[in-house]
């Protein structure tokens, strides 16, 4: 597994633990006790930075995707799908990684632990937010 994915699926538990325990808050020292305690090869710093980053931004990517799911509010979905969508919308927003890479590194992680309607939500809500980013800064990854 390259160490992207593994840093994004990292990420993605890392986020969803923090959701989980109702502690959305950008932690250094936790983050980095989470990183020894389940010695994740994948800690580098892209992985620190997705983690942190989307903790850190939380409130802003919330309102974001938000805005892009019609008839969804954030409590209603899964926590996975919510974890991968963070963290997607905080790469799509604030790092350099092409889209349909962050989109479809996404959809991978909810094949692998969303529930069966994960892949297409998933896909669906990054796109919408992908175009968004897309047409605010005028690149077209």
């Amino acid at each position: 597994m390259r160490a992207e994915t593994q840093a994004r699926e990292t990420a993605l538990r890392y986020v969803y633990r923090c959701d989980a325990r109702a502690a959305l808050l950008c932690d250094t020292d936790d983050y980095h006790h989470f990183m020894q305690h389940f010695h994740q090869q994948a800690a580098g710093a892209f992985c620190e930075k997705l983690c942190l980053g989307t903790l850190k931004n939380v409130e802003e990517i919330d309102k974001l995707i938000e805005a892009y799911a019609a008839n969804w509010k954030l409590p209603r979905m899964a926590k996975v799908d919510r974890a991968l969508l963070r963290v997607g919308t905080y790469e799509l927003t604030a790092m350099a990684t092409p889209f349909k890479v962050v989109i479809n590194e996404a959809v991978e992680l909810a094949g692998r632990y969303g529930s069966s309607r994960s892949k297409a939500f998933v896909n669906g809500m990054l796109h919408r937010i992908a175009h968004e980013v897309t047409n605010r800064h005028g690149t077209d990854d």
